[in-house]
């Protein structure tokens, strides 16, 4: 199946997350989600692997200046796992609507590719760090709008997120969602950042429409984002899983995508998701028209 289309986001929701592949950089900037520990976070890792040249690569949290930086000498065509689990309070980004100082940078003296993974066997998931490519002004969240979050002991407590990273002081971020986030009645939200703080907008999804599918991020200066679902149940299957990743800005947005058909069959299909970024945005399915759309936020 092949779409073709103007300036939009492409959300694939199987129930097994695709493993991506990191952006090769010497900076990148990641906002950790926070997984309900009931059902596993843990452990959680920084991977990082050179290329033909060798690298120091050092791991921060540029706001919490009480976190000892590390320094890894890494040698080329080397893959090396950093066990950060010792951190993770300090690490996992909580929806408790506050300013939150915990974002995580990586800096390399030469290129390098990093993920971060949550390597849990019941709930786990991998996060590609974009690199330069994650960081921008204007940003169209995407996420599933199918599946529920599982149930915890009979009471749903597992929170559909994301969370924006400043990489700059003085940074205002504006979002317009489609939902109300973080409980606060509005589904407008103006929050001020400094360098290495995070914010995490929120939304206990009751439903499966009721996610911020459509939400419009922008700022003055450069940000980061991460999303977050935990714990989606898929229909039938009895069992959970989280689904995640780091967000590229409205600039990088693509205009033709090929589907890769996930492992379901019949009554267990996979579904995609199309944003816009610009208004009349025609949405062509194998060459056949199938929608019109508005960008995200109207």
């Amino acid at each position: 199946m092949r779409v073709r289309l103007r300036n939009i986001f492409f959300f694939l929701s199987f129930f097994f997350v695709a493993k991506s592949i990191a952006q090769s950089d010497i900076d990148f900037w990641f906002a950790a989600p926070d997984l309900q520990q009931a059902h596993g976070d843990r452990p959680i890792y920084l991977r990082i692997a050179t290329s033909k040249t060798p690298a120091e690569v050092t791991i921060s949290i540029p706001a919490n200046p009480s976190f000892q930086p590390i320094v890894l000498n890494v040698p080329a065509d080397t893959a090396v796992s950093v066990n950060l689990t010792t951190y993770i309070d300090i690490i996992e980004n909580i929806a408790n609507a506050t300013i939150q100082k915990k974002g995580l940078r990586v800096q390399s003296t030469s290129r390098v590719t990093c993920y971060y993974d949550i390597a849990n066997t019941w709930n786990g998931d991998l996060f590609a760090l974009k690199g330069r490519n994650a960081l921008g002004t204007k940003f169209t969240v995407p996420f599933q709008m199918a599946f529920v979050n599982m149930p915890s002991s009979g009471t749903n407590t597992y929170t559909t997120d994301f969370i924006v990273l400043a990489t700059e002081d003085s940074t205002i971020i504006n979002v317009v969602s489609p939902v109300i986030l973080n409980g606060t009645g509005s589904k407008n939200s103006t929050v001020k950042l400094n360098k290495g703080e995070t914010f995490v907008f929120s939304i206990l999804a009751v439903s499966a429409v009721n996610r911020p599918g459509g939400a419009l991020v922008t700022s003055n200066k450069p940000i980061a984002i991460t999303t977050k679902d935990d714990t989606l149940g898929y229909p039938g299957q009895g069992c959970g899983d989280t689904a995640g990743d780091q967000l590229i800005p409205d600039r990088l947005a693509g205009q033709e995508f090929a589907l890769i058909a996930g492992y379901f069959t019949g009554t267990n299909p996979d579904y995609y998701y199309v944003f816009a970024t610009e208004d009349n945005t025609k949405v062509n399915v194998n060459g056949a028209n199938v929608d019109i759309l508005a960008k995200a936020g109207d």
